[in-house]
C-alpha cells in the first residue's frame, strides 16, 4: 500500500471560494490525512488571487504552484487542467507515490480512507455521473467513440463494464476526469496530455464538436478513456466507492438505489457554486452543522 500521498487541485482568480472550500475541508475533515500536503496549480494569468484567500491558503500550508499556459493553446477550459497536471505531474513524481487529484469544486466531508492505492495500482477513480456522450455498455459503439478507440488504439478485451452514478445503466469505461488518484511515476497524465493535444483540432473530431458542443467539452474525458484502456490492465485500475465524489447537484435526480439522505454521508462531493444561490442553506440536502461550516467558510472571502 502507498505510504505517500499528496492532494493536488487547480485555483483560478475567478473561482477562490471553491479552492478555499476545499482546502479548508481536507484540513477539517481529513481524518489521519487532514496533514497531507495540498498543492494547488496556478495558472499565470496575470490577475492575482484575492489577498485574503491566498493569506488563508498560506495559513493552511497550501503550496501554490505556478504554471504557464501557452497563449496560442486552444481555446478549452479543460487544456488549462490538463496542462497543470501535465506541470505537476513529474513534481510529484520526486515527491511522492500517490497524487489525489481533486477539481476545485469539490469538498470533503468525511475522512478519505480509500486513497491510498493497493499495491499495482496506477490509477484509481470514480465513474462519470450520467451517460451524456459516454457509451452505454452492450450496445454498438457511436461513431464518436469508435474514432476514440481507433484513435487510441484500445483493444476491445480492454473494455468492460461500468455503473454509472446516478442511472441505473452501464456504460463502457469512462472516468471521471475530476477526481483520480494517481502514481506520478506511471506517466499516465503526460501519455493524456499529450494524446489529447494531438486530437482535439484534428479533422476527425471537429465535427462532433460542431454537432454537439458537449463531444467538445468532454474530448479530454473521452481521451483519458482511450489512453488508460490502451495502456493498462484492469486489475491496475481501482474503483473508488460510490462515497467519493458525488455529485451534489445531481441527488435530485438520482435513481439509485445508493442515493444519501444529505451530504454529511458521502466521503467528497462535487457542486456547481451553490453558494451564488442565496437561499442556498435552505435547498442544500446537508445538516444544519455542515451548512454552518461551509457557511463560515464562504464568508472567509
Amino acid at each position: 500500500m502507498t505510504t505517500k500521498l499528496i492532494f493536488l487541485s487547480i485555483i483560478y482568480p475567478a473561482c477562490e471560494t471553491d479552492s478555499l472550500l476545499l482546502a479548508e475541508s481536507i484540513r477539517h475533515f481529513g481524518g489521519a490525512i487532514t496533514d497531507r500536503p495540498i498543492w494547488f496549480l496556478q495558472p499565470q494569468t496575470g490577475q492575482p488571487l484575492n489577498d485574503a484567500v491566498e493569506k488563508r491558503l498560506r495559513e493552511l500550508d497550501v503550496r501554490l504552484v505556478p504554471f504557464t499556459y501557452p497563449k496560442d493553446a486552444p481555446n478549452f477550459f479543460f487544456h488549462k487542467t490538463l496542462t497543470g497536471l501535465a506541470h505537476a505531474e513529474p513534481l510529484a513524481a520526486a515527491e511522492t507515490d500517490c497524487m489525489v487529484w481533486m477539481d476545485s469544486n469539490t469538498v470533503v466531508v468525511n475522512e478519505p480512507k480509500e486513497l491510498f492505492l493497493p499495491d499495482g495500482v496506477i490509477m484509481g477513480y470514480r465513474p462519470v455521473q450520467h451517460l451524456l456522450v459516454g457509451s452505454q455498455y452492450g450496445k454498438p459503439l457511436d461513431p464518436f467513440w469508435t474514432e476514440i478507440y481507433a484513435a487510441c488504439k484500445v483493444p476491445p478485451e480492454s473494455v468492460f463494464p461500468m455503473h454509472l452514478t446516478v442511472e441505473d445503466r452501464d456504460m463502457r469505461p469512462y472516468f471521471n476526469a475530476g477526481f483520480l488518484v494517481l502514481r506520478p511515476q506511471a506517466g499516465l497524465v503526460k501519455k493524456w496530455y499529450d494524446t489529447f493535444i494531438s486530437l482535439y483540432q484534428t479533422s476527425t473530431f471537429l465535427p462532433f464538436y460542431e454537432r454537439d458542443v458537449r463531444y467538445e467539452v468532454f474530448m479530454h474525458q473521452a481521451v483519458l478513456a482511450g489512453v488508460v484502456l490502451s495502456n493498462y490492465d484492469r486489475d491496475q485500475l481501482h474503483e473508488l466507492p460510490r462515497g467519493y465524489n458525488y455529485p451534489m447537484d445531481l441527488w435530485g435526480i438520482d435513481t439509485t438505489a445508493y442515493r444519501p439522505r444529505s451530504m454529511d454521508e458521502v466521503i467528497t462531493f462535487r457542486h456547481e457554486g451553490f453558494y451564488e444561490d442565496p437561499d442556498w442553506q435552505e435547498n442544500f440536502p446537508a445538516s444544519d452543522a455542515l451548512k454552518q461550516w461551509m457557511k463560515k467558510v464562504i464568508e472567509l472571502k
